[in-house]
This record gives C-alpha cells, structure tokens and sequence, in this order.
C-alpha cells in the first residue's frame, strides 16, 4: 500500500511540474514580447482538428492569408464579421491570437 502512494505522489508531482513548465511556454509569447500587432481583414472561422476550445482563424494580412489559433475564452468568436477589419495581436512562436478589437483609423 505504502509503495502505491509513493507511485501516484511521484506521478502527480510529475505531472504538475510538466504541466507548470508548459504554462510557461504558452505564455513566453508574453514574456518576451514575441508579439504582432496588425491590421488584418477577418475571412471565417473553423473549429480545430482534435480540439474542443480552439478555432481556426483566417485573416487576410498584407495581401496573404493568414490563420491562426484562438481559445474560446479569448474573444466571442461568432461576433466577428467576415470582411470586417480588425486590429489583431498575434504569438508569432504558438501563432495564438492575443487580441482582436475593430480597427479604428
């Protein structure tokens, strides 16, 4: 009994350093500011391949389409428009989008 529990503490500190040092990998996009901000025009939206909170997204940026990563928590994703332009921030390392607000010029 006593070396089962030794087992599932070692697997649950595993787990929580793993999962602790991914968290940091997500967000070293943030952390040293490997970032863009640009103007993009939305074109349409899909829900990822294997994944429950991520959509695929298309922008139209500089004449190339472009998609990207969003999670579900980011931004409503049924209240963009398609051909609207939108300010958007982006992880040039996940290709995540950070931020999508309507460009105003």
């Amino acid at each position: 009994m006593e070396k089962k529990r030794k087992t599932e503490v070692i697997l649950s500190l595993s787990l929580c350093v793993v999962s602790f040092f991914y968290a940091v990998y997500l967000s070293s996009d943030l952390l040293f500011r490997d970032f863009i901000t640009c103007e993009g025009v939305f074109q349409k939206y899909n829900r990822a391949r294997y994944e429950l909170v991520v959509w695929d997204v298309s922008f139209e940026i500089d004449g190339e389409t472009s998609s990207f990563n969003l999670m579900n928590s980011v931004e409503n994703i049924h209240s963009l428009v398609p051909g609207g332009t939108y300010k958007i921030t982006y992880a040039k390392r996940t290709n995540m989008l950070l931020s999508i607000s309507p460009y105003q010029p």
